[in-house]
């Protein structure tokens, strides 16, 4: 197989010498000329025709100058083409291997960007999933913590009606704000049961006595406390909430505080077994 082989011009100028000697004879016969154009006026038509015989013969030697220069012209141009060519030659594979380097290099980029989209997926799916179920372990406490508020407050409700601090009817109430709305409505039914038959109906039979004038009927109305520690715990309830209208109906039995006293003979003793209870000594001789 044949080897390409490159022909490089010659940089040899033989004729240089020739023709720059040449170029020096135009130069010298045109520089004569042009002295003549400057000193020249135009006055006549003599002048005027001396002026373009001068003009001819730069004409003339531009064009003896250009023949004298072409064949080294040529030579040069062969010159400068070659180096161009030379040039656009390793610009031509330069930009070939460039070309490679950039797709591989852009082949590695996207796949190096798709592992990091994949990478990033992988670290947001697990962060989710994380927060999934501490939200899920969150919730679920909560839910613990509801579910034992819950009991606690309707074991305290069962405990206040036990104690009898509250009716039936209140205990329903609570319970169901509670949420136990099954045992709320088993103490509401035996509250109205429980009412129904302390309080049953009625019915009024008129009597068939005569009135008689002189004789004056009369009806006596009357009440009485039938659990006094029952009744002391209602009143300090309401106290408490800052219902005083039990207040009329509790007094401090003084006469009971004063026995005490003459019984203990110690003030100190008294006033602190007493609360809000003045205790001192008076001395008769």
């Amino acid at each position: 197989m044949a080897e390409n082989t490159e022909i490089i011009p010659s940089l040899e100028l033989p004729g240089l010498p020739v023709a720059l000697g040449e170029m020096d004879t135009l130069q010298t016969h045109i520089e004569g000329i042009g002295s003549q154009i400057r000193a020249m006026s135009i006055d006549k038509r003599e002048d005027y025709e001396k002026m373009a015989d001068l003009v001819t013969k730069l004409k003339s030697a531009d064009k003896s100058g250009v023949s004298t220069m072409s064949p080294l012209k040529n030579a040069v141009n062969k010159v400068r083409d070659f180096l161009l060519t030379r040039e656009r030659k390793l610009a031509n594979r330069i930009e070939e291997f460039r070309g490679i380097a950039n797709a591989k290099m852009g082949e590695w980029t996207r796949k190096e960007q798709l592992a990091a989209k994949a990478e990033q997926e992988r670290i947001n799916a697990e962060a989710r999933k994380k927060a999934e179920a501490e939200a899920a372990a969150k919730l679920k406490q909560e839910q613990e913590e509801a579910a034992k508020r819950k009991k606690d407050a309707i074991a305290e409700i069962k405990r206040r009606l036990k104690a009898g601090e509250i009716g039936k009817r209140e205990a329903a109430k609570l319970l169901k704000e509670a949420g136990d709305t099954e045992q709320a409505d088993i103490l509401r039914a035996e509250a109205e049961a429980t009412e129904i038959k302390e309080n049953p109906q009625t019915i009024k039979v008129e009597s068939q006595v005569p009135t008689v004038a002189g004789i004056q009927k009369r009806v006596n109305y009357r009440a009485e406390c039938t659990d006094t520690g029952a009744f002391l715990k209602e009143f300090a309830r309401r106290y408490a909430k800052g219902d005083i209208s039990l207040l009329p109906y509790v007094t401090v039995d003084q006469q009971a505080i004063g026995k005490f006293a003459r019984d203990t003979k110690d003030s100190k003793k008294v006033a602190e077994s007493l609360p809000y209870v003045k205790a001192w000594e008076d001395r008769t001789f």
